[in-house]
């Protein structure tokens, strides 16, 4: 969008008017700040969370969650079994995750340093394999029976609905996701998850 010149950077309204930039929070202006300029206004930035039904994870004997898929594949069936889940997990069909899983891995999905070095010019996906190691991992949870197909739209219902033992979310979701639980069960919420330990 920078490059196209089809927007204004924010920052040229933030010298005009005088806007104190100093009660944004730093890593996020930082992001979205090239050559000293402020290119985009933070609004609603969010993070992905991994949320859990607390219950499901004690009637499993199970005292933390994962931190990546390799662990949820070790106690999803402790989750399946004496913690009643119906899934282990419900796992939108999201490209968020995705974006997620190369961050953790710390591999670029472009060339050109992700674009922080110059324009990029093709992805390197492919050749680095961090969404195959996503990929891979998410289809033996598949394969598995741990995290079925819920689709686009699918996810949070089946949590809230206490089918499923986890699902990934936004922060901005915790209410929505507190309000349609109720006093169903015990709501947590994690660090979204690496692929496997080297990169939780």
């Amino acid at each position: 969008m920078i490059d196209s010149g089809l927007i204004v950077p924010v920052q040229e309204y933030i010298d005009k008017t005088g806007y104190d930039i100093n009660q944004i929070e730093p890593n996020l202006a930082a992001y979205y700040t090239i050559d000293g300029k402020l290119n985009s206004m933070p609004f609603n930035s969010s993070t992905p969370l991994l949320y859990y039904n607390k219950d499901m994870f004690e009637k499993a004997g199970i005292e933390e969650a994962p931190s990546s898929l390799e662990e949820l594949k070790e106690i999803a069936p402790k989750l399946m079994g004496d913690g009643g889940a119906n899934m282990a997990i419900s796992m939108s069909i999201y490209g968020w995750w995705f974006d997620q899983w190369m961050s953790k891995q710390e591999m670029d999905m472009f060339n050109n340093g992700n674009g922080r070095e110059s324009t990029p010019t093709k992805v390197i996906f492919d050749e680095n394999k961090g969404i195959q190691n996503a990929l891979v991992a998410w289809k033996e949870l598949f394969d598995a029976g741990y995290a079925p197909n819920v689709g686009r739209k699918g996810g949070q219902p089946e949590f809230v609905s206490g089918e499923s033992a986890m699902t990934f979310a936004s922060t901005a979701s915790l209410r929505n996701i507190l309000d349609e639980v109720g006093d169903k069960f015990e709501v947590g919420t994690a660090y979204f998850p690496g692929i496997n330990e080297e990169d939780a």
